[in-house]
C-alpha cells in the first residue's frame, strides 16, 4: 500500500506543530545559554584538561628527590658539627659522682673549693676580685638544678682564670644569670647557661682575656658585649692608666646529640 503523505500531514498537523516549536525553542535556548556561559565553560573544559595531564606527568622526579635528599644530609651533617663546636662539656670536677656524699654535699664542697682556689688567685696577683666569686647566694636542693648551677661554675671558673691569667685590673661583678623565658622552637640548644662578667681592664690585658676565651677548645660563646672608657673610676684615676669597664655576658650552650 502506497504511503500517503498528504493524508499523514492532515492526520497529524497538531503532532508535528509542537514538536517543531519545541525543536525551535531548544536551538534558541541553546543559542542563549552558549552567548551567555559558552567561553567559560569552554575554558572549565580546557583547565580540567590541562589538570588531568598535569596528573598524568610527574611534577617531581627522581633526580628532584636524590638532591633533595643530599642537600638535607648535608644540612644535618652541618648541624651536627655545629653543635660540636659550640657544645660546652662540663668538666669532671664540676660533675656530681655516684656514690659517697649526696648531690647536696657534693654541691657544697665543689662550689668552696672554687671560692678558695680563685681568691688564693686574684690575691696572688693582687686582683681585686668580687667576694662572691660566682656563687649563688642560695644553693640548689634538686639533683638537675645542682647539675645545672654546677655547668655555670664552671664557666665561672674559666672566666676567672683567663681573667686572672690576662692581669684584668679588678673583677667587680661575676654571676649566673636567670634562665631565659620563651620556647627555642626548632633550635639544637637545648638548654644554655648565662654568665655576666664586669670587670676592670686595661685594652692589652682585655685583648688577652678575649684571646683566651676563643683559643680553647670549643671556644666559649660571647653572647653580649658593652664596654666604656672607665674616667670617673676611682682606681683608673688613681693609677694613671687608660682603663675600659666592660660587661660581657658567656653563654654554656648544650645542644641535641645528633
Amino acid at each position: 500500500m502506497a504511503f500517503d503523505l498528504n493524508a499523514f500531514l492532515q492526520e497529524n498537523r497538531k503532532f508535528l506543530a509542537g514538536s517543531a516549536v519545541g525543536l525551535a525553542v531548544f536551538f534558541a535556548g541553546r543559542a542563549v545559554i552558549d552567548s551567555m556561559f559558552g567561553s567559560t565553560y569552554r575554558q572549565a573544559q580546557a583547565d580540567v584538561g590541562a589538570a588531568q595531564r598535569m596528573t598524568k606527568d610527574a611534577v617531581f622526579h627522581r633526580q628532584n628527590l636524590d638532591a633533595a635528599r643530599a642537600q638535607q644530609e648535608g644540612l644535618t651533617a652541618a648541624v651536627a658539627s655545629l653543635g660540636k663546636r659550640l657544645a660546652f662539656v662540663t668538666r669532671p670536677e664540676f660533675q656530681l659522682k655516684e656514690g659517697g656524699a649526696s648531690p647536696a654535699n657534693q654541691y657544697l664542697d665543689i662550689s668552696a673549693t672554687l671560692r678558695e682556689r680563685r681568691l688564693g688567685d686574684a690575691r696572688s696577683r693582687q686582683i681585686d676580685l668580687v667576694d662572691s666569686v660566682g656563687i649563688p647566694d642560695r644553693a640548689p636542693t634538686q639533683v638537675e638544678e645542682i647539675r645545672r648551677t654546677l655547668r655555670g661554675l664552671d664557666l665561672v671558673d674559666r672566666l676567672l682564670g683567663f681573667a686572672l691569667d690576662a692581669r684584668v685590673r679588678s673583677i667587680d661583678r661575676v654571676g649566673i644569670l636567670p634562665n631565659k623565658s620563651g620556647s627555642r622552637g626548632d633550635s639544637i640548644v637545648r638548654d644554655e647557661i648565662r654568665v655576666e662578667l664586669q670587670m676592670l681592664a686595661t685594652s692589652q690585658s682585655l685583648s688577652a682575656f678575649l684571646e683566651s676565651t676563643q683559643a680553647t677548645v670549643p671556644p666559649l660563646t660571647l653572647e653580649g658585649y658593652d664596654s666604656v672608657l672607665a674616667t670617673g673610676n676611682t682606681r683608673a684615676a688613681s693609677s694613671g692608666e687608660n682603663l675600659i669597664q666592660v660587661s660581657m655576658t658567656f653563654t654554656a650552650l648544650e645542644v641535641e646529640a645528633q
